[in-house]
C-alpha cells in the first residue's frame, strides 16, 4: 500500500503483523474493522468465504452480532442480508 495510515497513530499504533491459523470451521464473526486496516490474506489449504458490503449499506442490513459465529452468520443471516439489500 502506498500509504501507512496507521503511522498517524504514533506510539498508539497497534502491532501490524499477524499470522493466524485455525482449524476447519473457524472464522471471525462478521464485523467492520474498527481501525479500517488494510491487509493481505491467503489461504494455504481449504477455502475462505468472504462477504464484502458496499460502504453505503446501513449496518442494520448486515445483521451483525459478535455472539454469532462466522459459520452461523453465513448459513442463517447472509440470506436475510442479501434479501435486505435486494429490496432497496
Amino acid at each position: 500500500f502506498p500509504e501507512d495510515l496507521l503511522a498517524l497513530l504514533g506510539p498508539a499504533r497497534p502491532d501490524y503483523r499477524w499470522f493466524l491459523v485455525g482449524p476447519e470451521g473457524t472464522g471471525s464473526f462478521p464485523h467492520i474493522d474498527p481501525l479500517a486496516t488494510s491487509a493481505w490474506n491467503a489461504v494455504c489449504s481449504g477455502h475462505k468465504l468472504w462477504f464484502l458490503a458496499p460502504p453505503h449499506v446501513p449496518k442494520e442490513y448486515l445483521h451483525l452480532d459478535p455472539e454469532v459465529s462466522a459459520a452461523e452468520w453465513f448459513q442463517e443471516r447472509l440470506p436475510v442480508t442479501i434479501a435486505s439489500l435486494t429490496q432497496h
